[in-house]
């Protein structure tokens, strides 16, 4: 090969060369920005998900304050809708909550001569055989008291809306009063000498359920027919 021919062969290699390398260098250039658009719509990705986070973080954040203002417009399933709610009551004015008292009270000096031991608010229901489940009788005070008269301790109740009685019995020392397995706050008992209930057989048991406020005001409640038991219990047997 001639000195010309082969600077020429060289020549045209080292263009060939070029050619590669700068094809090369295209085929990085273009393998990086594929990478830069992948990160970037990776980024967009994570961007939409974070978006998608925030929004359901606002969407549960929006349910918790839901459920408070729920929570604060219920009203509670102890004592309701028996009782009027209470007027705004003007100077020298009774409300209707100061009436029911007055009236209870009233009912309460006219048929019981009894000594208190234990008076609270309650909801009592009463089983109904017929229907074989519990009924409301009402809402009113409870009360555990010695007849003066016998000695003999009995539990009264006063239904504050109609002022009647929701039970009223001495306390049957065969009887035991027990806590309900299920509600809270509540006790169950039996009693055949209730006179309330006109419909009720004669010398047939009659079963009742309490339900208090809290807990204190049920154990107290227990305590006192619990001690009302036995001193019934002492006085038949003499």
């Amino acid at each position: 090969m001639s000195r010309p021919t082969e600077e020429k062969f060289i020549k045209k290699e080292e263009n060939t060369n070029k050619v590669d390398d700068a094809n090369k260098v295209e085929d990085k250039v273009e393998d990086t920005n594929k990478v830069e658009d992948t990160n970037k719509v990776d980024d967009a990705n994570k961007v939409d998900d974070k978006v998608d986070d925030d929004a359901n973080k606002v969407d549960d954040a929006n349910k918790v304050e839901e459920n408070i203002k729920t929570s604060t417009k219920k009203i509670s399933s102890f004592l309701t809708s028996s009782v009027p709610a209470k007027e705004t009551s003007v100077e020298g004015e009774t409300t209707n909550e100061d009436s029911i008292k007055k009236a209870q009270e009233e009912f309460f000096e006219e048929h019981c001569k009894d000594e208190i031991l234990f008076k609270s608010k309650c909801k009592l229901y009463a089983f109904n055989k017929s229907k074989k489940k519990m009924e409301e009788r009402g809402i009113g005070d409870i009360m555990v008291s010695k007849d003066r008269a016998n000695e003999m301790v009995k539990i009264v109740m006063i239904r504050e809306s109609v002022m009647r009685f929701g039970c009223n019995h001495y306390i049957n020392p065969k009887f035991k009063m027990e806590k309900h397995a299920k509600i809270a706050n509540a006790l169950v008992w039996a009693s055949t000498e209730d006179t309330v209930d006109p419909d009720a057989p004669k010398d047939s048991s009659q079963i009742f359920l309490v339900k208090f406020e809290d807990e204190e005001l049920s154990t107290k409640f227990k305590e006192e027919v619990d001690k009302g038991s036995l001193n019934n219990k002492k006085i038949l047997e003499a």
